[in-house]
């Protein structure tokens, strides 16, 4: 795959005492013909997540991306248009004994979906209520800033790195 669109990021340091707390995973960036964002969200927060997640054992970042995002959002990702867009690495501490928790790999990637089905949630994403949403660029970034004011939640804060990094892509 070519070079990505966006600088990577990195939240946190990472620590490699935690090895086995690792984890791979393939975000979709989806753009409609308007300029749209097909996004994810909650009631509880209210925020705006690019659909993708955790990769399953031997599959590669294309499979789990399309394999995500139609799980999520019942959308099907044009394959030939899935550009690599940056890389996201987030390694989260736990809050009160400060040993890392979480070791995220996060490849996202610009692509084009069309609808082709339901959501196919599992029972954690269906208890959050995860939904589809279509949202301006502007509009995501905002929501998630104002998310963040009320409490640090690390997929906002990784999803508005991206968001800020497509912003910087505009003419």
């Amino acid at each position: 795959m070519a070079q990505a669109l966006v600088p990577d990021i990195v939240i946190g340091a990472a620590d490699d005492r935690f090895a086995d707390r690792y984890q791979d995973a393939s975000r979709a960036v989806i753009v409609d013909a308007g300029g749209l964002l097909t996004m994810i969200t909650t009631p509880q927060y209210g925020e705006f997540g690019f659909p993708g997640g955790r990769k399953n054992p031997g599959e590669g970042d294309v499979e789990a991306l399309v394999r995500e995002v139609l799980e999520e959002t019942g959308y099907r990702v044009v394959e030939k248009s899935i550009k690599k867009l940056c890389t996201v690495e987030v390694v989260r501490q736990h809050e009160r004994f400060g040993e890392v928790n979480l070791h995220q790999m996060n490849r996202f990637f610009l692509c084009e979906a069309r609808k082709e089905a339901g959501q196919r949630l599992d029972d954690r994403e269906a208890a959050h209520g995860i939904d589809v949403a279509t949202v301006s660029l502007d509009e995501a970034a905002r929501r998630n800033e104002l998310v963040l004011e009320e409490g640090y939640r690390f997929w906002v804060d990784r999803d508005l790195r991206v968001l800020r990094a497509l912003q910087g892509l505009r003419p």
